[in-house]
């Protein structure tokens, strides 16, 4: 399996599943029209935004060919090695070298962040997964938001009444404390499908 999100891209565009848009496009419909145009048959990389430097990638897990090749498992095996991988999960390796930390910012205006529909309030990153740590039982809680860019340093975000992130964010108010929380956009699939999974309140998610 692909270590990183390029490796996952260098192994989908060798099986003809990801679609190369080279024309310049914007991040304001225009990248969410071509991705909605495509209904998901292919993942998509967007190589020249025109409000920013970086490219961006949608639909990576579209269909369940590119959701096994994410897994590195068979289609008719996809909810096997889910389960495996929860029964088998492992401690995370820590490094202090790291191909994300090529790049360095203090201004998230420069993210490619896309503004996907006219009465929205305005662009959401739709793929990030929040980290917290569960101040209660003593694990971390990871789950998908959607990030509404307020300024050059802050996001809004929506968490919803009762899940996991919203009773650790409680929690930390009751005991007069901030929530602090990392964010990850753009890593392997693989680490999307984990954080999209809703463990138990109090289990490693």
């Amino acid at each position: 399996m692909a270590a990183d999100l390029r490796g996952y891209l260098s192994q989908i565009e060798k099986s003809n599943d990801l679609a190369v848009v080279k024309k310049k496009v914007s991040m304001k419909y225009e990248i969410a029209g071509i991705t909605a145009n495509l209904d998901g048959s292919k993942a998509i990389l967007f190589e020249n935004i025109r409000e920013s430097k970086f490219r961006l990638v949608s639909n990576l897990v579209g269909t369940r060919k590119r959701f096994a090749q994410a897994l590195k498992s068979k289609e008719s095996k996809i909810h096997e090695k889910v389960i495996w991988a929860i029964k088998n999960h492992s401690k995370p390796k820590i490094m202090s070298k790291a191909k994300f930390m090529e790049n360095h910012s203090r201004d998230i205006s420069i993210l490619p962040i896309v503004t996907h529909f006219a009465k929205e309030p305005g662009p959401f990153i739709t793929s990030s997964i929040v980290y917290a740590r569960n101040q209660e039982a003593g694990t971390q809680n990871s789950s998908f938001h959607r990030l509404l860019p307020l300024d050059k340093r802050h996001f809004s975000i929506r968490m919803v009444e009762g899940r996991h992130l919203h009773r650790c964010f409680l929690y930390a108010k009751e005991h007069g404390e901030d929530l602090r929380v990392a964010i990850t956009v753009g890593v392997h699939p693989a680490v999307s499908i984990g954080g999209a999974y809703q463990a138990d309140w109090g289990k490693m998610s």
